[in-house]
């Protein structure tokens, strides 16, 4: 799948990025971002070209752009 991230930094700054990911690999950026926010950890999550270290992150946005289609038997 296809999903663009909006990263608003503390800092006011804002970029995006997209990526093409499994369900597992985008379900685990997601987890990843809510334990990081909720617990307050020095994480960090890559995405194709970028790297992202969620401390610096005020708010995090993600849109699916297009869903994998699976095969019918």
């Amino acid at each position: 799948m296809k999903v663009k991230f909006t990263f608003i930094l503390k800092s006011g700054k804002m970029y995006d990025c997209i990526a093409d990911l499994t369900e597992n690999q985008f379900s685990s950026i997601i987890n990843t971002v809510k334990t990081s926010f909720r617990e307050g950890l020095n994480a960090y999550i890559t995405l194709d070209y970028c790297i992202v270290r969620l401390s610096e992150c005020a708010v995090i946005d993600w849109e699916v752009l297009d869903e994998q289609e699976t095969e019918k038997s």
